[in-house]
């Protein structure tokens, strides 16, 4: 498990996200990783983790997806919105009615030399200046892997994706 802290926009004092790789160790794959990985084990694991320097080796990837939101809506009853005759949105048009036509989520996440782009929040990995000789960590993202962006203080996941290679 590795944790790589993001820079966040002024806009965002308070918020902590966080880029999480999740590696199986050799000879283990992702899959059983994913099955084993209850939201209880994954709150253990990441409250587990101790912050050191590593040397990362992370593949480049991009990768997008969109969702239509509007039947997982319907589902828990979001179902006004979608009517022309029951809608009720005053309070963004007061003198015209308005009704949801579509609901889409789309999220991005870019992975380069410079960080993690994800949405509208990159990540800085930053290295250590200090005199005293550090323990070499290597960290080497060579096969399939899970990873997350949360937020640090909430703990709630923002984005979840695996990474199998090109």
């Amino acid at each position: 498990m590795l944790p790589v802290l993001y820079n966040t926009t002024k806009n965002n004092k308070n918020l902590q996200l966080v880029f999480n790789v999740i590696l199986p160790n050799e000879g283990v794959t992702l899959a059983t990783v994913q099955k084993q990985l209850s939201s209880k084990r994954l709150k253990s694991v990441l409250n587990s983790v101790k912050e050191t320097f590593i040397e990362l080796s992370l593949p480049k990837f991009k990768t997008q997806s969109t969702y239509d939101l509007q039947k997982p809506l319907r589902t828990v009853n979001v179902t006004d919105v979608f009517d022309v005759s029951k809608a009720k949105l005053t309070g963004i048009s007061p003198s015209q009615p308005l009704y949801v036509t579509k609901a889409i989520h789309k999220a991005f996440i870019d992975v380069d030399e410079n960080g993690v782009t994800a949405a509208a929040v990159t990540a800085i990995i930053f290295g250590s200046s200090s005199a005293l000789p550090i323990e070499k960590i290597v960290f080497n993202c060579n096969r399939p892997f899970l990873y997350l962006i949360r937020e640090k203080t909430s703990g709630l996941v923002w984005f979840v994706g695996t990474y199998y290679g090109k």
